[in-house]
Order: C-alpha cells, then structure tokens, then sequence
C-alpha cells in the first residue's frame, strides 16, 4: 500500500486525541471512537516494505499501545520485461509485468547513466513506458569493416541498460539488472 488508503483499527478504550504510527511513521488520524480508530496512510520517507507494527498513543497520558497488529508498505516488484531491447532513439513500447505498481510510478532504463521512460498507463501487475533515447556517449565505438573495402568505419556496441521500477511516494523500488 502506497499511502491514502483508509485503513481502520478495532480495539477497546481509544479516547481522543490519539496519534497512529506504523512502523514508526505517523499515520493521519480521521476519527475515533472508543472501539474504532481510522486513519489515511502517509506516504513513508523511505522504503519501509514487510510488516510493520502498528503503535496508538493516547496524546493526553503519553500511554503508547502496540498490539500484535500490523500493517505492510507494498514493495514494487518486476518479474518481466517485454520487449528486451530498442533502438537507441528510444520510443520503444516496453510493458514490464509486475506486482505492487501504484500510480504515480518512475521508470528508469540504466545502461551506464539513468534514463527516464515515459509512462503510459499502470495498472497494479502492468506498466507501459516508452523506453528513453540515450545518447552516443553511452556506448563503446568499435572499429568495423562491415562490406570488406579496407576501409575502416566505426559503430556502436550494443549496451544493456538495467530497469528500475520506483514508487516516488514510499521510496520503495525493484531493479532488473541488464534486461533492456
């Protein structure tokens, strides 16, 4: 979860005012009641994916409470990329498959500097980019005679670039080394 989800916690003896934490990280409290308190999810500062505790706090006595319960921070995870390689100009259509995408998502193509890719649609297993040009500077310059006239020209070797995946709000990202 990607922050702004409405999450609500069942319990005894909640008394305002009172402050939320998961793992740590203060949570927007909507309403309480002394059996249910709701809140929104903030947007973590940085990537806290896996269980993390959650912690009320009656801000009247400083009486902190942490159940047994927790809450988890979707981590962006990539399994594919289709297809693996472009043209150097980029504006490739690329769909990485996934899980854990959340909108708004950042792509990056990395073949030795990062490259941003244009994102056209996210869906929470899909994303479509547009893969980035980069420029000659990227690749090695190799002597060639390709047509055997003894002259010797120059072209540019094939690169690998590594894609990750970010979710701007938690911080959280998947790297997929040398796919592209």
């Amino acid at each position: 979860i990607y922050g702004g989800t409405q999450v609500t916690i069942f319990g005894q003896g909640f008394d305002e005012p009172v402050a939320v934490s998961f793992g740590g990280v203060a949570q927007q409290v909507l309403s309480v009641s002394g059996t249910e308190l709701v809140v929104r999810t903030t947007h973590p500062t940085s990537c806290l994916s896996g269980a993390n505790a959650v912690t009320v706090v009656n801000i009247e006595t400083g009486a902190p409470q942490t159940g047994s319960l927790s809450f988890t921070y979707l981590k962006p995870n990539v399994f594919s990329i289709s297809p693996t390689s472009g043209p150097q100009s980029g504006n490739t259509a690329v769909t990485i498959s996934g899980d854990n995408f959340g909108d708004p998502i950042l792509v990056t193509f990395n073949p030795g500097s990062a490259y941003q890719a244009t994102v056209q649609s996210v869906s929470q297993n899909t994303i479509q980019v547009r893969s980035p040009a980069v420029p000659d500077s990227v690749f090695t310059e190799v002597d060639c005679n390709d047509n055997g006239d003894s002259q010797n020209g120059k072209r540019y070797q094939p690169k690998a670039a590594t894609i990750t995946v970010t979710d701007p709000v938690s911080g959280c990202s998947d790297t997929f080394e040398g796919v592209f």
